[in-house]
């Protein structure tokens, strides 16, 4: 005896996203650089007032975001890390964990 067919339609497979041809997105390298010194000056100028040195400003070429390459002021830096360190309580580490991590405290000799 022969099987009736279903009255139900099977759904178009999904489109597939296609690949962007190269080049066609995000900026040139060449535009990725910004030399206008007006670009992010009011973030340029707090990380000067603070001690901190801007190296450099460019556009992350995929999602054009302005990023600015700047180096803090040294003793910020080790303020911030010690008051980390003042906080780590070592006591909380287990053995396990530091032995996966690859070290122990325990030593062999």
């Amino acid at each position: 005896m022969a099987k009736a067919k279903s009255a139900l339609k099977r759904a178009a497979p999904k489109k597939r996203a296609r690949k962007a041809a190269a080049g066609s997105r995000g900026l040139d390298p060449r535009h990725c650089l910004v030399e206008d010194a007006d670009f992010e000056k009011e973030t340029k100028e707090r990380i000067e007032r603070e001690g901190g040195q801007v190296l450099a400003a460019y556009r992350e070429p995929l999602g054009k975001n302005a990023l600015i390459l700047a180096v803090p002021p040294l003793e910020e830096v080790l303020k911030t890390m010690r008051e980390r360190a003042g906080k780590f309580n070592a006591d909380k580490i287990k053995q396990e964990d530091l032995a996966s991590a690859g070290g122990s405290a325990d030593y062999d000799d």
